[in-house]
């Protein structure tokens, strides 16, 4: 079982001892499903290191966390030799009572020296196992609001994931005025670089809207999961002048 790591681990990896292929692991399986995975190492260095596999949680606590589930054949602790490569087996044993949901997580790898024990470098690999088909979408939308800026209003809602499902999010928006006049439609994605909302937390959906003047506006705001329509509902947006 892949524990915990009881430090903080680095958000980004620079080239640093040795890479690690695949970058990332996605996996579609069913409870009581196991599946393995080869992690291939290559050392960028002319020095042997040591590598030490471990886990990193979401967040404290998190339901959704496959790191228990994860199993590494063989030592978790193995010798890189320098320009040499390695590899890691890893088996993935989903229990058979587990409920349907997106489950996310890291796998780290660490390398140190083997001689003073210092840590040479890190790499950090984004877990995502789904589980089952019987998945629940929902969110909840905590608030809408706009800057000004040289094309218009950018426009920002702050979205929390209240499913059990990975959701790749984006929003349609039709603005109205205080009187039921139809004013603007705006789309609204995430943010560059953010591929997904995972279950229980929360990111930002942007976009423009052009010709808002100051005032108070009715919004109808429907949230897709995808093509999937998942929530509609109405909000106010309050244009400062």
């Amino acid at each position: 079982t892949v524990v915990e790591g009881e430090y903080s681990f680095p958000g980004a990896d620079e080239l640093g001892a040795f890479t690690v292929e695949p970058e990332s692991i996605e996996m579609e399986l069913r409870g009581g499903q196991r599946k393995s995975q080869v992690l291939q190492l290559t050392s960028e260095i002319q020095e042997t290191a040591v590598i030490l596999v471990t886990g990193k949680e979401l967040q404290p606590d998190y339901p959704y966390c496959p790191l228990e589930w994860v199993e590494v054949r063989g030592p978790s602790e193995l010798e890189l030799p320098g320009r040499g490569k390695g590899r890691v087996l890893l088996t993935f044993v989903v229990p058979k009572d587990a409920a349907d949901a997106s489950y996310n997580g890291s796998l780290v790898l660490t390398a140190f020296d083997p001689d003073s024990g210092d840590q040479l470098s890190q790499r950090m690999i984004p877990l995502s196992i789904l589980v089952g088909d019987n998945h629940t979408y929902g969110v909840e939308l905590r608030s809408l609001e706009a800057e000004s800026v040289e094309e218009g209003h950018v426009l920002s809602l702050d979205l929390a994931n209240t499913g059990n499902v990975d959701l790749r999010p984006n929003a349609d928006l039709v603005i109205t005025s205080s009187t039921g006049e139809f004013v603007e439609r705006a789309a609204l994605t995430l943010l560059e670089g953010t591929e997904k909302v995972m279950p229980l937390r929360s990111e930002q959906l942007l976009g423009v809207a052009q010709g808002l003047e100051a005032g108070l506006y009715q919004v109808r705001v429907t949230v897709y999961d995808g093509r999937r329509e998942i929530h509609e509902s109405e909000m106010l947006l309050e244009i400062d002048k």
